[in-house]
């Protein structure tokens, strides 16, 4: 077995609830993180299991004091489990659940535990919040979802499986960028052949250690979009993250640079000529 363990998703799971960023000694002094989550469900997850697992036997949220437990049973089927290469898997991919055969509404701080073959997984903390839903949240709130075409081990992403955050902030703008490549002629001049404007967008955002390593994998990411409720949203291009650790290593301020590339100029004989006629007649 790892030092590490879970999966470096945005939900990790563990098999010691005391692994909880809550409980490491240097977060206990500090204020706590609230991750983001839809009031009506949860987060998609996905956990690595011994080969041969199970489907979940028991489903619940539990309160951060311990002493409220929602059971969800109800919705199990909406958890999937399946045998992939040397491992099992199981995942859910964000639906809405009920509670008593009603639509769930939570607020408050929660985790999942997950009864499989005899074993109890927690999730980290998440914080429910009831403005945002399983498919619509306020406008100041920036969501991510990010996935890839191909498993990026050991994350498999070939059994539809989306990661998606929250954030309470909004986009800065950056500098936007030219980048350029040239050959060199006969007298040794610099001649472009390739020419791209990029358009550069910031976020900054305190997070804990396991959001700063799951953000870090945006970076081997192919597929990331970003929405802004009423504002902006799209697929970016490319994503660079910078972490600075702070004070005491609770907390980690991190610099997520979005580019996208918006103007590309190729000098080359084939391009295509506009026809010679007279447009404005």
């Amino acid at each position: 077995m790892k030092l590490f363990n879970e999966l470096p998703t945005i939900l990790p799971f563990y098999t010691n609830l005391r692994n909880q960023n809550r409980f490491k000694e240097n977060v206990k002094k500090n204020c706590s993180f609230k991750l983001l989550s839809p009031t009506n469900a949860l987060l998609p997850f996905t956990l690595q299991l011994p080969k041969g697992s199970p489907k979940p036997t028991s489903f619940k949220v539990v309160n951060c004091d311990g002493n409220v437990t929602y059971n969800l049973n109800e919705n199990i089927s909406k958890l999937k489990a399946q045998d992939f290469d040397d491992f099992a898997y199981c995942w859910y991919l964000g639906d809405a659940l009920t509670y008593q055969g009603t639509p769930m509404s939570l607020t408050g701080s929660f985790y999942v535990v997950l009864t499989i073959n005899g074993v109890e997984y927690y999730s980290e903390v998440f914080c429910m919040n009831e403005n945002i839903t399983a498919t619509t949240f306020a406008d100041k709130f920036v969501k991510f979802e990010f996935h890839d075409t191909k498993d990026i081990e050991p994350i498999r992403y070939r059994n539809n499986f989306k990661q998606v955050v929250y954030f309470d902030t909004f986009i800065h703008t950056s500098e936007p960028e030219v980048e350029e490549e040239a050959e060199r002629d006969g007298n040794n001049n610099a001649i472009p052949t390739f020419s791209k404007l990029t358009i550069k967008q910031k976020i900054e955002i305190l997070v804990p250690d396991f959001i700063k390593i799951a953000l870090m994998t945006l970076q081997l990411h192919e597929e990331i979009f970003v929405f802004e409720q009423n504002k902006r949203s799209g697929k970016i291009d490319r994503i660079k993250i910078n972490p600075t650790t702070e004070d005491g290593g609770a907390f980690s301020t991190v610099e997520i640079i979005l580019e996208t590339d918006i103007l590309t100029k190729i000098q080359c004989d084939n391009n295509k000529q506009a026809t010679n006629v007279n447009l404005w007649v």
